[in-house]
């Protein structure tokens, strides 16, 4: 198990408690989304393109990153399936990109 302090900025922490090991471990495709985001000005960046995002979007990937819920738990909050948390997160994640790729 490793700590959330390892994927958080150190201003956007609220605690120190372990995850699941599926939480924290980054696909390898996901390894540059997740070495932006630690980037302090990558962040606010990101934080104002989330906020764009329809409210489901929006909602799931802040669970996912910053609340660090499992795709599990984050489908019983909405009361649909562990496959569709995720397919809305990397929905999210992906519209959060393009974003970010249109903007350089």
């Amino acid at each position: 198990m490793r700590h959330c302090e390892e994927r958080i900025p150190q201003g956007l922490r609220r605690s120190a408690r372990t995850v699941g090991a599926d939480a924290l471990e980054p696909l390898p495709a996901e390894t540059d989304f997740v070495e932006r985001f630690l980037d302090r000005e990558q962040a606010r960046q990101i934080y104002r393109y989330v906020h764009e995002l329809g409210a489901q979007y929006k909602e799931v990937f802040l669970l996912r990153t910053l609340g660090e819920l499992s795709f599990r738990d984050i489908a019983d909050i909405f009361g649909k399936s562990e496959s569709w948390a995720k397919v809305t997160y990397f929905r999210a994640k992906n519209k959060i990109i393009e974003r970010m790729e249109g903007s350089t």
